[in-house]
């Protein structure tokens, strides 16, 4: 049954030898946050779906910034943001020679707007814990470009 179990996850990689190559090179808590991340993306279409049709509330948070209430422009925002947190995470997963780069860029703009989000959110001291993540993230981004692209045969 393992086996079996392994036959299929493994399925849900990538193909090619470049890519599980450069998905070699992730370290463990990049890979589980990336599969966090697409599996909270697959689900915000369903979130924002339900939401319209029932009328409901929906709850959306990201880099410090939250949203409660009917789905409106906001709640689009971070549903767009956590949708590209999400192909940030598939082409890490997947070794795609652009996911390096979307995950300096999903990196460096949650920085920025989880700093954002002190000054922004309502009045009183509002720490975000992200950076906590996302600069050891970059900084392991950073030191993975290079056997990145020779894996490519850049």
């Amino acid at each position: 049954m393992k086996a079996d179990l392994r036959d299929i996850l493994a399925q849900l990689g990538p193909k090619t030898d470049i890519g599980r190559s450069r998905r070699a090179l992730l370290p463990g808590w990049i890979k589980f946050f990336s599969w966090l991340f697409l599996l909270v993306s697959a689900g915000v279409p369903v979130a924002v779906l339900t939401s319209i049709v029932s009328n409901a509330p929906i709850s959306f948070t990201l880099f410090g910034f939250r949203y409660v209430g009917m789905f409106n422009a906001q709640a689009a925002l971070l549903a767009i943001a956590i949708a590209g947190c999400g192909s940030t995470a598939y082409g890490l997963l997947w070794g795609r020679s652009w996911g390096l780069f979307a995950g300096a860029l999903t990196g460096w703009g949650g920085l920025a707007l989880s700093v954002a989000s002190i000054f922004v959110n309502t009045p009183g001291l509002h720490l975000p814990l992200e950076p906590l993540l996302l600069i050891p993230f970059l900084f392991k981004l950073s030191s993975l470009r290079k056997d990145w692209r020779e894996d490519a045969g850049d």
